[in-house]
């Protein structure tokens, strides 16, 4: 990755600051606002302060997504990439869970950084299938294969965003060198993929009961696919790194900041 800030547009630190913002927002309205509201006798999601929240944080993910395929093409160590996406996921576990259920431990879901290693993962052995065999045809069914099988492990181990995580990372990394492939493409799927996320949570005995697969599809769709506003900020995106903060406060800042915000949740609201 260029070190220089020669170019105009956005750099990694840069996209990584409005993630960050943009995930602390979203944050803050499912946490904060959202226990105040409720704690008043409303609904959530009758509120446009709320809402606001909400639609300004879906913009975080994309671009965080589009962050970890460019670190799986600019680290010089893989392995270690993955093992600190892995600790880091494995450390955010506790502050996610008490946001989630109250709970120290709660297997119902699993915070999105691990998705986003499994995300990884799938990347680092998506490659390492180029040289298992020469057959277009065998690499094309084993790379199908693997991709069903991390959309299934997603869906299965409960990762925030689901089997959306891994299709969207993917996407990005294998349209790299192609500008409005990577974009356009990656957009199309994620949109394909958001509704495939809600019809796989029927697998699931509190949703089998329920009827309304189509509404959910539309609810679920028209305030995720607001994330679609953040592909023309990723395409500012100018390839340098820019004045980064320091890598462990880059990597707590998830964790640290759902604990925060959880222990004035519970200083307020009780």
């Amino acid at each position: 990755m260029n070190t220089t800030l020669s170019r105009r547009g956005l750099s990694s630190a840069s996209l990584k600051l409005i993630a960050y913002l943009t995930m602390i927002i979203d944050h803050i309205g499912v946490i904060i606002i959202s226990s105040y509201l409720t704690s008043q006798g409303q609904s959530p999601s009758e509120s446009i302060i709320y809402i606001y929240c909400r639609s300004i944080g879906r913009l975080a993910f994309p671009i965080f997504a589009f962050m970890i395929s460019e670190g799986m093409i600019y680290t010089k160590s893989r392995p270690r990439y993955l093992l600190t996406l892995l600790f880091l996921g494995l450390v955010s576990e506790i502050p996610f869970n008490l946001v989630v259920s109250g709970n120290l431990f709660d297997s119902t879901s699993q915070n999105t950084i691990l998705g986003l290693f499994l995300s990884a993962l799938l990347i680092y052995i998506w490659d390492k299938l180029e040289a298992i065999t020469q057959s277009r045809g065998l690499k094309l069914l084993l790379r199908g294969l693997l991709v069903l099988s991390f959309c299934l492990a997603a869906t299965l181990l409960r990762t925030d965003y689901g089997l959306i995580a891994p299709i969207t990372i993917l996407s990005f990394y294998v349209f790299r060198n192609n500008l409005s492939r990577r974009y356009i493409v990656t957009s199309l799927l994620m949109v394909l993929s958001m509704i495939l996320f809600v019809l796989s949570q029927y697998i699931y005995p509190e949703y089998m009961l329920d009827s309304q697969i189509i509404e959910s599809i539309i609810d679920f769709v028209s305030l995720e696919a607001l994330a679609l506003i953040s592909m023309p900020i990723l395409y500012l995106y100018n390839g340098t790194k820019g004045r980064s903060i320091p890598k462990p406060l880059y990597y707590l800042i998830y964790p640290v900041h759902l604990l925060i915000l959880y222990l004035i949740k519970i200083y307020l609201f009780g």
